[in-house]
């Protein structure tokens, strides 16, 4: 079987910050603002571009990056819960496509696992190299609110950010080597009340998070503590510590750096995190990572190994 590997990871930032204190819902409600700010939320960053035009500006940085000719590109997978303007899965994909030069890559969306789209999008590249139905898959998360929609996301867990974050997934050695993938799901989640429920909620998250992890850890034979570098979704320290008990990940070992910095920008969180744990030293050649990510009703753990 094919050793997987991600190679190229870069992202885009919405082009304006803000503190999180100027949210019209955070100033309505005084209590969720102090929270947030207590637990680690700062600011929020924003676009006037679309998720596709975030996504092509991202994907210019992998391509600039990745030692592979346009023409190879197989597939660009297109990972996104922002689905609120028809054009952001049609024409606009399809301009994307054509700016970056890659007018006959064929293009697939990613979009019911909602935050935790990176790793639904990462097992289906994964599957494609694996059976030699592709040898290069453009892989990109890309989000933005809808307008006039909150930023706050219940109950009081962050702040949505613009954004997006793309790499390459090829079976040529790259900058991480995909060492595993799980996801779990409960779909009656979904009729939950995500304040009145918010701790039955959190329970199955970590609870799952938990279960996943160790089957990920199992496979690989590895245990929690050979894992040098936690990586989650950018949500409240107090969130993030509560996955990290539940893996046995040691809280020392977990990455906050971008939580006050970048807020939570959808399932872009895990790619823009190891950019940046690298970037800062937390995250050495020949070091393994575990990648957190969750939905509405679903959640993920990657193990990846830094090359």
């Amino acid at each position: 079987m094919s050793n997987i590997y991600l190679s190229g990871l870069a992202y885009e930032l919405g082009e304006e910050r803000a503190p999180i204190t100027d949210l019209p819902e955070l100033i309505a409600d005084e209590d969720a603002c102090d929270l947030l700010l207590a637990l680690g939320l700062d600011e929020y960053v924003f676009s006037s571009r679309t998720p596709p035009q975030l996504a092509q500006a991202s994907l210019d940085k992998t391509l600039a990056q990745v030692q592979v000719d346009r023409t190879d590109i197989d597939v660009l997978l297109y990972a996104s819960s922002s689905l609120w303007d028809r054009a952001f899965y049609t024409k606009e994909i399809g301009a994307l496509c054509c700016a970056l030069d890659l007018p006959h890559a064929m293009a697939i969306g990613v979009h019911l696992a909602e935050c935790g789209n990176l790793a639904s999008a990462l097992r289906v590249a994964a599957g494609m190299v694996r059976s030699g139905d592709a040898d290069n898959v453009l892989l990109v998360t890309a989000d933005q609110p809808a307008p006039d929609s909150k930023r706050l996301v219940d109950p009081v867990l962050s702040v949505l950010s613009d954004g997006a974050a793309s790499c390459l997934v090829s079976s040529r050695r790259g900058d991480y080597e995909l060492v595993g993938l799980r996801q779990g799901a409960r779909q009656d989640l979904w009729n939950l009340d995500l304040n009145a429920e918010s701790v039955k909620r959190m329970r199955s998250f970590t609870q799952g998070l938990g279960k996943t992890a160790l089957e990920v850890l199992a496979a690989a034979e590895m245990t929690a503590e050979d894992v040098d570098c936690l990586i989650c979704n950018n949500y409240t320290f107090s969130v993030l510590r509560a996955f990290a008990d539940r893996v046995k990940i040691p809280t020392a070992r977990l990455f906050t750096d971008n939580v006050a910095q970048t807020a939570h920008v959808f399932s872009a969180d895990n790619l823009i995190n190891l950019v940046a744990a690298r970037a800062s030293g937390r995250i050495e050649p020949n070091q393994r990572v575990m990648a957190l990510s969750t939905g509405q009703c679903s959640w993920s753990a990657s193990l990846l190994r830094a090359t």
